[in-house]
């Protein structure tokens, strides 16, 4: 018992000198300072994990996204699952930790429920609440080199703060070069830190907080604090610099001199001069060491003594600091062009290639301008190509302004600031107002007219773009010439090709032309809203709108409305939303009726295969009972016992041939031809397309 007391003694005296020296050694708040900020970043990360996957069951349930109520649309638009729902929930569901046991419960959920994915996905929250993500250790081990360098950074700007900025390790000892580097360095320091925190909470809004993002940052805050000390060794006083080069040469000439003069000067340094007891001066002893080594202790400083800071540095390094990679990428870019063979940007449309800012927008301000560029979102074209599931997700925006927002950013990005405007005013705030306009079913063809005017309007860019670049479009005129012409006569020439003719033209052919216009318009419409992630966009579009039902289309007073509209346009359940129904079942075809007989005899005249000729082989073109004979025109009574007129067989043939004439019955009666010369019926084979020549009735009665 006396032996484990002694151990326990000796143990904790190990300790306890252990963490004296440590103490000592390590300034124990300083690290904690330093372990704080990765220790919070991993927290938030599973946080994070844990609240966007309970907004994606949200999501899931609000919509309905896996209903089987939408296995009717599947068949007609494709699979139920929404490709973007299910490209953001692999990216959550990807990294939470899975163990053996809760993979085999999620395997027999999958097999059992009728609704799966809604019960994987609780499944999966309750893991992640329990176990986290996957990749929080190896988080946690890159975020150690960041808290070293975090380390020594807090210690030299605490050093520098106790020294009033003039020193970090030694505040007694007179200023020199390598203790303002290290000042330098701290202050560097505070804004490479400041840079990258900001950095890691943008990465961590989008989770994309991974070892790799960790260890990028911590090397740019070393990068940066090197970068900025040797810029201040080499320039310590940039504002002199500045000066000489902005000041007349005969002034800077004048100042150096000054300067040398005042530099050629013997210091006298002033000692004090030694009083004796009774009040005289005393001179001291040259032959005293004590007295020449105090003087010569006082004449030569520890270092090598410079002037103070100057105050531009004060707020120069942190700045460095703040933006290391803007910095370091604009000073390469400025040695380039001072270096002939390499090979250089070219600059000359920078004025008007800039990138289209979030406030052409509407709804979107500063405030949610600055909330999106977390997200990576700086300019219209990433909003526009940006995955709007996505973006409700991992911001605090709802879905519908967050599709309203991105179906903006497709039109403003396609057709140009200008252009986007100018639709805005008319009404025509999105990609989809516009595809509607002109491609619907339902749009008369004068809209083509109307917003073609603005999509072939020759903008301010492209006037600008070909006046930097010298540039002239090469065309052929209607009298066939080619010339070279400018911006605004190409544009009224491309409006000419696809509106051909003018008001000269009858109205068949401005029909035509017209046909041709709207073509042309539904065409370039076409390829307009055929990038993928319109495409993308408008499934989602059509998977919520389908979710919100059909009640949702108009209000039942409206005239689209299915109750108030006329039947041709009720017999569609989705007029006049897309996508449009199916075509209707063809029309049955009309019962068959027994051709009539011709003079009562057994052969009956098909319709359509038969032409009555007379015997020189010429087609007989009477049809009230009159034929034209080569000796003059005579008439003939037709008449059957009981004395009535007699059909003309060419009327019974037209009446055959006819359709709706299937349904008049023949007239009752034996039906006789007067003896006539005989004629002949050529038959027309449809399948041979050659005529046969038969016996008529009127030669079996002879």
């Amino acid at each position: 018992m006396d032996q484990l007391y002694n151990f326990g003694n000796a143990t904790w005296h190990y300790v306890s000198v252990a963490f004296s020296a440590f103490h000592q050694t390590v300034n124990i708040y300083v690290l904690l300072l330093a372990a704080l900020a990765p220790f919070l970043l991993i927290y938030s990360r599973n946080e994070l994990l844990i609240k966007r996957l309970r907004t994606i069951l949200d999501f899931m349930q609000s919509f309905k996204l896996y209903s089987n109520e939408k296995q009717g649309e599947a068949e007609r638009r494709g699979p139920t699952q929404n490709p973007s729902f299910e490209f953001v929930k692999s990216k959550y569901v990807s990294d939470i930790r899975v163990s053996v046991t809760d993979q085999q419960e999620l395997d027999k959920i999958d097999g059992e429920q009728q609704s799966s994915e809604e019960e994987k996905l609780k499944k999966y929250i309750e893991i992640a609440t329990r176990a986290g993500s996957r990749s929080s250790n190896r988080v946690f081990v890159a975020s150690l080199g960041l808290v070293i360098v975090s380390y020594f950074g807090f210690q030299a700007l605490l050093g520098a703060f106790h020294c009033d900025f003039r020193a970090v390790l030694n505040c007694q000892a007179p200023a020199t070069t390598s203790e303002h580097m290290l000042v330098i360095g701290a202050l560097a320091f505070c804004g490479a830190f400041i840079g990258a925190l900001r950095m890691l909470l943008r990465c961590l809004a989008v989770y994309d907080l991974s070892s790799f993002a960790i260890l990028r940052h911590t090397g740019e805050i070393v990068f940066s604090v090197l970068l900025i000390m040797i810029i201040y060794r080499a320039f310590p006083d940039p504002m002199a610099n500045v000066g000489r080069l902005l000041l007349p040469t005969d002034v800077v000439a004048k100042l150096d001199q000054m300067a040398n003069a005042e530099a050629s000067k013997p210091a006298t340094p002033e000692t004090p001069t030694p009083v004796t007891e009774n009040g005289t001066e005393s001179t001291p002893d040259a032959t005293d060491p004590t007295t020449t080594q105090a003087t010569a202790s006082a004449e030569t400083p520890k270092g090598d003594p410079v002037p103070e800071i100057p105050w531009i540095w004060f707020a120069f390094a942190p700045a460095l600091g703040l933006l290391p990679t803007s910095a370091s990428r604009f000073l390469l870019i400025k040695m380039q062009s001072l270096i002939s063979f390499i090979k250089t940007t070219d600059d000359r449309f920078t004025e008007i290639s800039r990138v289209t800012s979030l406030d052409i927008i509407d709804g979107i301000d500063f405030e949610t301008r600055f909330r999106l560029e977390e997200c990576g979102i700086c300019d219209v074209q990433n909003l526009a190509t940006y995955n709007p599931v996505m973006l409700h997700i991992e911001t605090p925006y709802g879905i519908y302004q967050a599709i309203d927002w991105i179906a903006q950013a497709q039109l403003c990005h396609i057709v140009g600031q200008e252009k986007f405007l100018m639709f805005r005013e008319i009404n025509i705030r999105t990609i989809f107002d516009l595809e509607r306009a002109i491609d619907s079913i339902h749009s008369p063809a004068a809209y083509d007219d109307i917003y073609a005017a603005i999509l072939f309007a020759p903008s301010d860019n492209l006037k600008k773009a070909a006046a930097i670049s010298q540039f002239r479009f090469l065309i052929r005129d209607t009298n066939n010439v080619t010339r070279q012409v400018n911006v605004e006569e190409y544009c009224a020439w491309a409006r000419d090709q696809v509106q051909p003719g003018n008001k000269a033209d009858d109205v068949a052919q401005q029909k035509k032309n017209l046909d041709t216009f709207s073509e042309a318009i539904e065409h370039m419409m076409a390829w307009i809203s055929d990038d993928l992630h319109i495409r993308r966009l408008r499934r989602l579009w059509l998977d919520i709108s389908d979710s919100l039902g059909e009640d949702a289309d108009c209000f039942r007073d409206s005239k689209r409305h299915l109750a108030n509209q006329q039947p041709a346009k009720s017999d569609c359940p989705h007029y006049p939303n897309c996508p449009p129904c199916p075509p209707p079942d063809p029309a049955p075809e009309p019962a068959p009726v027994d051709p009539p007989i011709v003079d009562g005899g057994d052969t009956p005249v098909a319709p359509g295969q038969s032409e009555i000729v007379d015997e020189n082989g010429q087609k007989n073109a009477g049809q009230d009972g009159k034929q034209d004979g080569a000796t003059g025109e005579d008439e003939v009574d037709q008449t059957d016992a009981a004395g009535s007129l007699a059909p003309d067989p060419n009327a019974a043939l037209q009446e055959v041939a006819d359709p709706v004439a299937l349904s008049v019955e023949p007239s009752e009666g034996p039906v006789s031809i007067s003896q006539e010369p005989a004629t002949e019926v050529t038959d027309v084979s449809a399948d041979e397309g050659k005529p046969e020549a038969k016996s008529s009735p009127s030669d079996k009665q002879s």
